[in-house]
């Protein structure tokens, strides 16, 4: 006979509870003999045993999220509809939402007592064990005693006819803060008075002795008027002599939500006000830079979870947000101008609390408003040790009119003029224009900021690699870019800074459309004017330099590439510190210079530290983990670990494809990635397709004249050659060969590797002549371009070695492959396959 939903989901839990009291090794032979025949509910306890370890480590707004399938069955058991349905004297209209304890419905009253909208918390069918009904009654108790126009009030409560209790609250029709904020494009003093209300709201709670434990975002929704107010008390905590009374849940289980819980909280460990100064700080640090403040992964050692801290939230607004937006124009500002705003005072607000030793953090609510107060009025913040020198700086700021006055009767007394009534007027008049050219160079300056940032945000559409889908159409772009190149020939003299930016942005959109002959003198260009303006310790010199490094990578001139990186490095490790986004980006630059070196040994470290930050600071789905997962691949493809090669690769694709589509030039990249590790493991018959594939996404995409699509070409050439279809394969070496020498010139090591290419084609038919002579042309570039000790040199000698043996002039041949096994092994590992493929052409020859 079947159990009563009521009778079966308390036995459940009187089961569960004693579960957990056993040792983990007994617990399914208790249960077993417990339950006796009944399956369905020794299903439903077991359930709550396997996921009850990771609900210790994490749990985020309820039981729902521990209960798993559990919860899933109770909410179809309860799965009536009770919209239209009575509790006491209110009709439910339709659900708001669900939680772990119970359903929120839209109601109003229909006894005619009042005719008013609010929201009913009910207890779901089920869930209404002892421990669920003291917390509910609890989250009633304190909400009576919490009344603040920023709290949503508690109206009503009673219990349904068939003994749920609710509760009757406040509707609150609203976006979550962070939503409204962007919505709305708040500026950062909105933004800021918006959470300064949300702070008086938490410290009234802390006043009454009520801890909330799970402020974020959702918990704090914004009316369409502009008010915040703070809802779900439901797992708060009580202070004081009341303490002892508040429900406690399992030992083991926590109720907290990790993005925005305390270290402590996560922990495990005593929950205080400081605990939500905490959450306030992590709710501040995404309504300023629009990312959140923290990750949490599970860690290696236990049960526990470890909190990882990110950037200062300065350095965070000038990163792209997580979902590609720009969280500066979310703010009505450009991102130079909201990473001015955010460093200093708010930066050290923001973190001192975040600080992970509760100890360190702001020991009330109120002292953090009152730092907010501080910093809106331009007086010194409490959080930071004031100087001399920054409480003069303050000082300034509040009086800036008054000062600039005083400072014209100043200079008029030290010239001995009397301060007539006449030169009471001139003064005024003076101030009036002093602070007029001040609000005009000040509205220059932020008008030359949105324009470059609106010109940047164009230019960078023609990126065909862009990671925003606002992506243009890049067959015609070229002719733009010429003409804004034409313009900065001449304009914007006068403005060394801007120009230096939009030179910048011009060069970085040739790179990224293979145009890198038009990218490389901007860029210089660029560099030297951020030298001039800056000197060489500065942020944006090191961007510069970036640029232009990136320049020389993509032109295979790694020795170029090295310097600018290492210097970028430098100057971002000491202004930036080591932990930050800029910092990687440099570290991996570099580590792909000396990849590109030849210099395989001295880039895997750099390698393993810039896969540790990423682990531990960006998402699993990000653009930025691609890459580095990308430039990793590579140096395990030149090591000959194709294993890992493959695996990464085939990780990447499904990345990109996920995060762009299938018809993106990333997508389109990785997929002709993964199909030359296939090729060359042997399994050319899997990589056609992908790389026939591939191929015709690039075209599609990028024009016929673009470097990915010559090197497309060349691959696809290849794989049609090992398969032995060499007339196929000689119209599309012919047409690599012609391309890349249209769009890289007659110097790029690109040219070296399909004039190579093809020479093995002409081997095969005999043709010893013509492919000698294609190798001695690919030799003498690589010797330029890569220097007389670079792999590549070996590769091609070890090809021309072999057209010399099979003319006959074995002594030539073995020379050659003699000086090829020597670069070879110098630069390459043991055992690696070129070195030995070498060694086996040249025994053939020898005998």
């Amino acid at each position: 006979m079947t159990m009563p939903p009521d009778e079966h989901w308390a036995r459940v839990d009187a089961l569960f509870g004693e579960a957990l009291d056993l040792p983990a090794e007994e617990r399914q032979a208790f249960l077993e003999g417990a339950c006796g025949d009944d399956a369905r509910l020794l299903d439903a306890v077991l359930s709550l045993l396997n996921n009850e370890t990771a609900a210790g480590r994490l749990i985020g707004d309820g039981v729902a999220d521990f209960a798993g399938d559990v919860v899933a069955s109770l909410a179809s058991e309860d799965g009536a509809d009770m919209t239209g349905g009575m509790a006491g004297p209110y009709r439910l209209v339709r659900e708001l939402g669900r939680g772990g304890m119970g359903t929120v419905f839209l109601a109003e009253r229909a006894d005619g007592e009042f005719d008013k909208r609010v929201a009913l918390k009910l207890v779901k069918r089920g869930m209404d064990t002892d421990e669920i009904l003291r917390r509910f009654q609890f989250e009633r108790r304190i909400l009576a005693t919490l009344e603040h126009p920023n709290i949503a009030r508690l109206y009503d409560g009673g219990a349904t006819a068939d003994g749920r209790p609710y509760l009757v609250m406040e509707l609150v029709e609203g976006e979550r803060i962070t939503d409204y904020c962007d919505s709305h494009r708040l500026s950062v003093p909105e933004r800021l008075d918006l959470f300064r209300a949300v702070c008086a709201a938490v410290q009234h709670a802390h006043q009454k002795l009520v801890v909330h434990r799970d402020i974020k975002p959702s918990n704090i929704l914004v009316a369409a008027d502009g008010v915040p107010k703070l809802l779900d008390f439901g797992i708060a905590t009580l202070l004081g002599d009341d303490a002892g009374n508040a429900p406690h849940t399992r030992t083991g289980v926590r109720l907290l939500t990790p993005d925005y819980a305390a270290p402590e909280q996560v922990r495990g460990e005593a929950v205080t006000t400081a605990s939500d100064v905490h959450a306030l700080g992590a709710v501040l640090y995404e309504l300023l830079t629009g990312r959140r403040a923290f990750q949490r992964r599970a860690a290696t050692d236990g049960d526990s979870t470890r909190l990882l801290r990110v950037l200062r939230p300065s350095a965070a607004a000038g990163e792209t947000a997580p979902d590609g937006g720009d969280p500066a124009a979310a703010r009505s500002t450009v991102p130079a101008r909201l990473q001015r705003t955010l460093r200093g005072d708010l930066d050290t607000i923001v973190l001192k609390a975040l600080e992970e030793d509760p100890a360190r953090r702001y020991p009330s609510v109120q002292q953090l408003l009152d730092d907010l107060d501080r910093y809106s009025s331009a007086r010194p913040i409490l959080a930071r040790p004031a100087g001399a020198a920054y409480r003069a700086g303050k000082f300034l700021r509040r009086h800036r009119g008054g000062l600039a006055a005083a400072a014209v009767v100043l200079l008029s007394l030290a010239g001995g003029l009397t301060a007539t009534l006449a030169q009471a007027r001139q003064t005024a008049e003076a101030r009036d224009r002093a602070e007029q050219a001040l609000a005009e160079a000040e509205a220059e300056r932020d008008a030359a900021e949105e324009v470059t940032a609106f010109l940047e945000g164009m230019f960078a559409a023609a990126n065909p690699f862009a990671t925003s889908p606002a992506r243009m159409d890049t067959l015609r772009i070229g002719a733009f870019l010429d003409r804004g190149a034409d313009r900065l020939a001449t304009d914007l003299a006068d403005r060394p800074l801007v120009r230096a930016r939009m030179l910048g942005v011009l060069g970085r959109a040739y790179r990224s459309l293979g145009a890198y002959d038009r990218a490389e003198p901007l860029l210089t260009e660029s560099l030297d004017l951020y030298r001039e303006v800056h000197g060489e310790e500065h942020v944006e010199v090191a961007a510069g330099m970036n640029a232009l490094g990136n320049v020389y990578l993509a032109l295979e001139r790694p020795a170029d590439a090295e310097q600018v990186h290492r210097r970028a490095l430098a100057i971002r490790q000491q202004l930036l510190g080591v932990g930050h986004g800029d910092v990687a980006q440099s570290m991996n630059n570099l580590a792909s210079a000396l990849q590109n070196s030849g210099r395989l040994d001295e880039a895997e470290p750099l390698y393993d530290q810039i896969l540790e930050y990423h682990r531990t600071r960006q998402p699993p789905d990000s653009a930025a983990w691609a890459d580095v997962l990308n430039t990793r691949m590579m140096l395990a493809y030149r090591k000959d670990d194709f294993d890992t090669a493959l695996m990464l690769g085939r990780q990447i694709h499904e990345m990109n494809v996920a995060m762009f589509g299938e018809t993106h030039p990333r997508s389109a990249q990785s997929l002709n990635n993964v199909a030359q590790v296939l090729a060359r493991t042997g399994a050319t018959e899997e990589a056609e397709p992908l790389l026939r594939r591939s191929l015709e996404l690039v075209r599609e995409m990028l024009g016929d004249e673009h470097p990915n699509v010559a090197a497309s070409v060349g691959n696809l050439a290849s794989a049609v050659h090992r398969l032995g279809r060499l007339d196929e394969a000689e119209p599309l070496y012919v047409e690599s060969v012609s391309l890349t020498r249209r769009v890289l010139g007659e110097r790029h090591p690109a040219l070296a590797r399909a004039l190579v290419n093809y020479a093995s084609l002409l081997i095969d038919r005999g043709q010893f002549e013509r492919a000698g002579e294609f190798q001695r042309q690919a030799l003498d570039i690589e010797r330029v371009a890569s220097g007389p000790s670079h792999p590549n040199v070996g590769i091609v000698m070890g090809s021309l070695g072999t057209t010399l043996c099979r003319q006959g002039r074995r002594p030539e041949a073995m020379a050659m492959f003699s000086e090829a096994l020597q670069i070879l092994q110098g630069a390459l590992p043991p055992g690696h396959s070129l070195v030995a493929e070498t060694e086996r052409r040249a025994a053939d020859c020898r005998q």
